[in-house]
């Protein structure tokens, strides 16, 4: 994820036209909910994302466990030669396929997970990136798993968790 971001990073500053990242941190909130059954990641809905709808440079799924994060999961969304790139507005969602290649660990139920789109977009005259974060789970729920958020300031608290069995 940090490779594909200073990448994006250093196309955007080429052509000098990129915010300091450290005048504006970039994380935000994102969206986790469910499409035809399948985990899907989004944007909220303000301001900044209805006007400018963010271009997906990458989708990661971290496994959490004991305070730390692994990465089981990652998709480039960087547009090869001649393709258009994707854009994310508010009410959108990029589905969990679980696959690259054909490969990919399938989410279970009672596990912390965390999905970070990065992506970049132009806002006040200037471009900016920015670090989408869903905190989730999967709750069972009769014969199929329920994607259950977790508000980011209440990631870090145990009671929180508590919906997810964990």
């Amino acid at each position: 994820m940090r490779m594909a971001l200073v990448t994006f990073a250093l196309l955007l500053g080429s052509s000098g036209c990129v915010a300091g990242i450290g005048d504006d941190p970039g994380i935000r909130e994102g969206v986790a909910s469910e499409l035809d059954g399948v985990p899907c990641f989004g944007v909220r809905d303000d301001k900044e994302t209805r006007q400018n709808h963010p271009v997906v440079v990458e989708v990661s799924i971290y496994q959490r466990e004991k305070g730390h994060s692994k990465r089981i999961w990652r998709h480039s969304y960087v547009p090869q030669f001649g393709e258009e790139a994707t854009r994310l507005p508010p009410g959108d969602c990029i589905a969990y396929s679980g696959e690259v290649n054909g490969v990919g660990p399938g989410l279970q139920p009672s596990k912390a997970y965390v999905a970070v789109i990065s992506a970049a977009l132009r806002a006040g005259g200037r471009s900016h990136v920015r670090s989408y974060e869903s905190f989730f789970c999967l709750v069972p729920e009769g014969d199929a798993l329920r994607v259950q958020q977790i508000p980011s300031r209440d990631h870090r608290d145990s009671e929180a968790w508590q919906a997810c069995g964990l």
